[in-house]
């Protein structure tokens, strides 16, 4: 089945008789546009915001090395063939602790 060609005349094409380069694309954007004035809000008033620089903590906290979420860790290749109907079976090796390497 031969497909028509594409004119410029096909209302798909309307507004593409002109093709840019990446780069001249990106030049027209930075031409374009401008940087916004910065303002200070309260922490309240900043959700859905873009920071203007970055917010460094001068501690750490915590004040030890602690894992954000609870898990498992696997290798891939320990779960090739594993799928919601083909369940494995794995041995729990040990556990570490907030702070406490395994």
């Amino acid at each position: 089945m031969d497909r028509p060609a594409k004119t410029l005349a096909d209302v798909r094409m309307r507004g593409f008789a002109h093709r840019s380069t990446v780069e001249q694309a990106l030049a027209w954007v930075d031409a374009a546009a401008q940087r916004l004035a910065t303002e200070q809000v309260s922490l309240w008033q900043a959700a859905g915001r873009v920071l203007t620089a970055d917010v460094v903590s001068p501690v750490d906290v915590p004040a030890f090395p602690r894992s954000m979420m609870d898990g498992y860790a696997l290798q891939a290749a320990e779960t090739q063939g594993a799928s919601p109907y083909n369940r494995l079976e794995f041995i729990i090796v040990g556990q570490s602790l907030a702070g406490q390497p395994f």
